[in-house]
């Protein structure tokens, strides 16, 4: 058979080596060249080992290259090896349909922020051939979305079994809740300000299950999932509380959330339309807006009379926030509040100040019943506002960028006041007047106290 042939194997060799001579040259001696021709026929390469099963490792490995996450461009693997830290026993690496996809994962950000450095990965092949190539001179592979993340030291690793063992009861429950859901619940090292991930158990990965499920014989092959919470976030604190007041209602809210929420994985294609930002955080949740009941609680509020800039809205629910104030009451005319930028802007304080939609003002008319006073600021009034006695139930009132409070809003005030500015500026931004006049009021009451 011609194939055969021992004279055409001779051949074959040495064409192999040739070729793989004349690519090591390139990438040592015009990486830039080197790397135009990787983006062409990397892929060759890694099918290359992976259809090998690995018997070609040795010949292709020093030609492939990776998106490095601390170096922010291609390297290959000895660069890598070269580059780790003291003690690293593991190449660590994520997969990923982007770079910008993988950089968002939860999991990605503590192992940056311990000073590792990850390779992404974003071909279908690239999983199959890490696992031909299993390891790089003795440096296993680690993927940093499965199975254990040895990363932590021994003071860490001491405090989250103490962790796991004061939440033994709690993290139980869950498992139960969500035991046709995942496989495990287990309290996590891996994440920093992210409340939770789902990690793969050892085998085969998300992207793997991905990659085979869509091939035509596909066998609907799952991999394990494990969820991961976070120990140090506020829904874990959160979760606590709950279950230290009532165990069995713990249940209730999960089997309620799990039967009523749908998750769907879009493809970057479909999720791009879908955004409006430009570096999304690859997560969007579609939710019922809560309308904030009409009832009075508390002496503070804040009144918004026809904002009309989402950015300043957003700054004022964020700055209200902070004051502590009861309610944000928005007349007619003000800006959407779930604007995109408004949301924003405010930096998530939305979601923890009731907000009171007041069109013909009757909640207005209301607190003004219930003895509340309507303070309004205007460049036409004389009198200091800093000399305003605030104590008492108050509602402080703020307007719209060019024309300020309306006349409708200024005739119901009880108290109307300047804000001094003595550098004779004409006015002041609506977000920077609000911090003004709301921080007066959180200034009085803690000298009273």
């Amino acid at each position: 058979m011609l194939q055969h042939d021992r004279q055409l194997k001779i051949i074959a060799d040495k064409i192999e080596k040739r070729i793989q001579s004349e690519l090591e040259k390139m990438l040592k001696n015009d990486r830039e060249k080197y790397e135009e021709f990787f983006k062409s026929f990397g892929l060759q390469l890694k099918f290359g080992i992976y259809n090998s099963y690995g018997m070609l490792k040795d010949k292709l490995q020093d030609l492939l290259l990776y998106y490095s996450a601390n170096e922010k461009k291609m390297i290959t693997f000895n660069e890598y090896v070269e580059n780790m830290k003291d003690g690293q026993k593991e190449i660590y690496f994520a997969s990923g349909e982007s770079y910008e996809k993988i950089d968002h994962l939860p999991t990605v950000e503590m192992v940056k922020d311990k000073g590792f450095d990850i390779l992404y990965m974003i071909d279908n092949v690239d999983e199959f051939c890490i696992q031909m190539l299993r390891d790089y001179k003795e440096k296993p592979f680690k993927n940093i979305n499965q199975g254990d993340l040895d990363i932590d030291s021994e003071e860490e690793k001491k405090e989250l079994e103490k962790v796991s063992e004061d939440n033994k009861d709690l993290i139980s429950t869950l498992k139960d809740a969500l035991k046709d859901k995942v496989q495990d619940v287990k309290v996590s090292s891996r994440l920093k300000t992210h409340p939770v991930c789902l990690v793969s158990s050892e085998g085969v990965s998300f992207e793997m299950e991905k990659v085979l499920n869509q091939m035509p014989d596909g066998q609907n092959i799952k991999a394990g999932r494990i969820l991961e919470i976070n120990p140090n976030h506020a829904i874990f604190t959160a979760l606590q509380s709950l279950f230290e007041k009532d165990k069995d209602k713990i249940n209730d809210y999960l089997e309620e959330y799990l039967d009523n929420i749908k998750i769907y994985q879009l493809k970057d294609e479909l999720f791009s339309q879908v955004v409006s930002t430009e570096n999304p955080q690859g997560i969007i949740a579609v939710v019922n807006i809560n309308n904030s009941a009409n009832n009075i609680d508390g002496d503070f509020y804040l009144l918004c009379d026809k904002v009309q800039d989402p950015g300043n809205l957003g700054t004022i629910i964020r700055t209200a926030h902070a004051a502590g104030v009861n309610g944000i009451i928005l007349t007619k005319g003000t800006v959407d509040i779930y604007n995109d930028k408004t949301i924003r802007s405010t930096m998530g304080s939305i979601f923890y100040v009731p907000i009171i939609y007041d069109n013909d003002l009757s909640f207005l008319m209301n607190l003004k019943s219930e003895g509340f006073s309507l303070v309004a600021t205007s460049l036409e009034e004389s009198k200091n506002f800093f000399d305003e006695d605030l104590s008492g139930k108050v509602i402080l009132s703020v307007g719209n960028e060019g024309n300020g409070i309306s006349n409708e809003i200024f005739d119901l005030a009880d108290k109307k006041v300047k804000i001094p500015m003595p550098g004779g500026a004409e006015s002041l931004n609506v977000g920077v007047a609000t911090s003004i006049i709301l921080f007066e009021k959180v200034r009085q009451r803690l000298c009273k106290n």
